[in-house]
C-alpha cells in the first residue's frame, strides 16, 4: 500500500465506524473522498479535523539524505544501469512521496515526448528529453561525487581492473555523445523506469494522457 494512503487509512481507521475503501488513488470514508495524489488530504477524526501536510519537493531539489554509500556503490559497479536504479531510489522510494516530483503516463512519454515535473508549486508538462538529461545528469553527479571522495576504498573494494573499467565509463560519460549509443540507452532506459512507477503510483494517471 502507498505511505500516502497508508497515512490517510490510519486517520479514517481511527474515526470508528467509518469504512475504508482504496482504489485508483482514492480513499473513500463513506461520506467524504481524498485524493492521495494531491498533496494535502484532509478527514475528519471525532468531530475534529485533522490534516496530513506532504511537502512535496520543487524537480531537482529531492532529498538525498536517506541513499546508503553502499547503495551508491552497487550503483556505481552496475554503471548506467546504476544510474537508472539511483534515479528510481530517488523519485520512487515507497517511504519518500516528497520525492515523487516527476511522472508520465506512456502516450505522454513515447507519443508525444513529454514528462510532468512538479516545480513553482504545480505540476508542469515539460520535453521529456530535457527532463530526462537533467535526471541523468544529477545522479551521474552523486555517483562521480561518490567516486571521487571513495576513491582508494573501492579500489580495493572492487580491485584495480574494475575500479579502472568503472572509472573509464564515468570518464567517458562526463563529456557525453548524446547521439551515442550508450547516453540514449540511459535515456530509454529511464523513460520507462519513469512510465512504470507512475503506473504503480498513479494508475488511473498512467492509463491514459496526463492533462496537468
Amino acid at each position: 500500500m502507498h505511505v500516502l494512503e497508508q497515512m490517510v487509512k490510519q486517520l479514517i481507521d481511527t474515526s470508528g465506524n467509518k469504512q475504508v475503501s482504496a482504489g485508483n488513488g482514492i480513499v473513500d470514508d463513506g461520506t467524504t473522498q481524498y485524493n492521495i495524489n494531491t498533496f494535502v488530504n484532509q478527514t475528519n477524526v471525532d468531530n475534529r479535523q485533522s490534516t496530513i501536510n506532504v511537502f512535496v519537493a520543487p524537480f531537482g531539489c529531492e532529498n538525498r539524505a536517506y541513499i546508503s554509500d553502499a547503495f551508491l556503490t552497487q550503483c556505481l559497479k552496475d554503471k548506467g544501469r546504476g544510474i537508472v536504479e539511483l534515479a528510481k531510489a530517488v523519485h520512487f522510494h515507497n517511504n519518500h512521496p516528497e520525492n515523487q516530483n516527476i511522472r508520465a503516463s506512456k502516450s505522454d512519454a513515447l507519443k508525444h515526448k513529454g514528462v510532468s515535473i512538479y516545480e513553482r508549486g504545480s505540476w508542469r508538462l515539460s520535453d521529456r528529453d530535457t527532463v530526462l538529461r537533467k535526471v541523468f545528469d544529477n545522479n551521474y553527479d552523486m555517483l562521480d561525487y561518490h567516486m571521487g571522495n571513495n576513491e582508494d576504498k573501492l579500489r580495493e573494494q572492487f580491485g584495480s581492473a574494475l575500479f579502472n573499467k568503472i572509472e573509464a565509463w564515468f570518464d567517458n560519460m562526463r563529456n557525453y555523445d548524446i547521439n551515442s549509443e550508450e547516453y540514449k540507452k540511459c535515456l530509454r532506459d529511464l523513460t520507462w523506469m519513469v512510465i512504470n512507477e507512475t503506473s504503480r503510483f498513479c494508475p488511473t494517471r498512467a492509463a491514459k494522457k496526463l492533462s496537468i
